[in-house]
């Protein structure tokens, strides 16, 4: 065997090996940042605006497959979540789960407290026989 079919077998080898370890390192890391998980839904605009310590939020969104299960809003302070959930009124007609594709969405939440330096919406939703938990929006009023 000479020289250069050591080196090409040598080569296909470390390949290998890499690949290997890569797929051994990789995949585990994007699993456990949720790269796999499904995706509900994709926000495409957002408004809002704070009226008489209400925000009124607008969203619309890209809505999947996935089953919507709760809505829930919450203040944020020094990056401290307030434990306590703000009313969320809908300004809609149409509540609770949506159909597939873009939607819009009109919410009234609070009343706020004033030392709140932003407002999170945050959503569950079943997709398949999986709960996923996202921020529906961010609202930084303060900031």
């Amino acid at each position: 065997m000479s020289n250069r079919d050591r080196l090409g077998r040598a080569f296909v080898f470390g390949l290998a090996g890499f690949m290997v370890s890569m797929i051994l390192v990789v995949v585990p890391y994007f699993s456990r940042i949720g790269a796999f998980e499904p995706i509900p839904y994709r926000v495409t605009k957002t408004e809002w605006r704070v009226v008489d310590d209400h925000l009124i939020a607008k969203v619309t969104f890209w809505k999947d497959q996935c089953v919507f299960q709760k809505l829930i809003a919450r203040g944020i302070y020094f990056d401290e979540v307030d434990p306590r959930l703000l009313p969320v009124v809908s300004l809609d007609d149409e509540q609770g789960d949506r159909m597939k594709g873009l939607e819009t969405v009109r919410l009234k939440i609070g009343p706020i407290k004033n030392d709140y330096e932003s407002i999170e919406i945050r959503t569950r939703h079943l997709c398949g026989d999986k709960f996923v938990d996202r921020i529906f929006l961010r609202a930084d009023i303060h900031g």
